[in-house]
């Protein structure tokens, strides 16, 4: 990372540097959400030390400016997927990194939680300048985020460029073993990812269905 080996850095100065948000983070003791989100503040603080004025300060601020303050004495155990996703986020924006790493952020959330946290991502990278690197098995993903973008192919070679360069139809045909159709959809200003229709089922004459051994719905 700008030509350090992130394998040699000291724990605290990395996570100075670089934020994770996992797939799923279990919190073994019930926290509210200032609570835990004051443990984004700790590779900033010495050994021992407590969040001051300047912590929760900061912590409103980036509550406030996620629109996330109204969650702020909710029990962690207590928010849905969408939102503790959320806090996640906020978590590592209170941790003040330059870089975020996110492990398939919009895994387990329902298709309107999914665009939100891909609008919070576009958020980060164009308002916050961050740096956000993510996983994801979704290609329309990639192409409403629109940056660049790098595959791992079965070989486990890695190739990167632009989006508009990497996600053509014969790749992620080749890439997913589908009938796979990139279209210009011109109402929405943008390309989608569309999968081909689901194949017919073969039609089976009742009167062999009847007699055939071990059938059932």
């Amino acid at each position: 990372m700008n030509g350090e080996d992130i394998a040699t850095m000291r724990p605290g100065y990395r996570a100075q540097k670089i934020g994770l948000v996992a797939q799923s983070n279990e919190v073994t003791v019930d926290l509210d959400v200032q609570d835990y989100l004051t443990l984004g503040r700790a590779a900033r603080l010495g050994l021992c030390a407590l969040p001051g004025k300047h912590e929760y300060r900061e912590i409103e601020r980036v509550m406030n400016d996620m629109g996330v303050n109204h969650l702020r004495r909710k029990s962690l155990s207590c928010l849905s997927g969408g939102e503790r996703q959320q806090i996640e986020i906020v978590r590592v924006l209170v941790q003040d990194t330059d870089v975020i790493l996110m492990d398939e952020p919009t895994n387990h959330l329902d298709y309107g939680n999914q665009i939100k946290i891909l609008n919070t991502i576009r958020h980060l990278c164009h308002r916050r300048k961050k740096t956000v690197v993510l996983t994801t098995h979704i290609p329309d993903h990639a192409l409403l985020l629109g940056q660049t973008v790098a595959i791992v192919d079965a070989q486990g070679r890695l190739t990167t460029g632009p989006v508009a360069d990497m996600l053509d139809e014969k790749r992620l045909q080749q890439m997913y073993h589908a009938n796979i159709r990139i279209v210009q959809i011109d109402e929405l200003h943008r390309r989608a990812c569309v999968p081909s229709a689901l194949e017919e089922d073969e039609q089976i004459n009742p009167e062999e269905e009847e007699g055939a051994e071990g059938s059932h719905l």
